[in-house]
């Protein structure tokens, strides 16, 4: 009887050594997958960013334009105080370029944070 018990013994551990196994591989390719989901969506985002900087060069360029028309039909010369706004329009929209690409970023960095937690 003693040798039967170690036989089935030795069945279950083997069977829970298998089951432990196939447990861990499964949560690895869940993390694996999770990590994977978590790069792409960093890439995502900075897609995202390229498309919003351009998008808004030209919100710019139409802004610039309807500025500079302004201008002119007020009677004014571009130049003095017509081409202070223009300048500050201008250097107005590299820091709304900059806080978008810093946001951006700051976002991707998240994004490849959790994804070094999940490996």
């Amino acid at each position: 009887m003693g040798w039967q018990m170690a036989a089935v013994s030795a069945v279950t551990s083997i069977a829970a050594a298998r089951q432990a196994s196939a447990t861990g591989k499964y949560n690895q390719a869940v993390q694996n997958r999770n990590a994977q989901v978590a790069e792409q969506e960093a890439q995502r985002l900075e897609q995202q960013n390229e498309f919003d900087l351009a998008r808004f060069d030209q919100q710019f360029v139409q802004l610039q334009g309807e500025t500079k028309t302004a201008i002119y039909k007020s009677g004014v010369e571009l130049s003095g105080s017509g081409l202070r706004i223009m300048k500050y329009n201008a250097e107005q929209a590299e820091i709304e370029k900059d806080i978008l690409t810093y946001n951006s970023k700051v976002a991707q960095s998240q994004k490849m944070e959790e994804q070094t937690l999940l490996v």
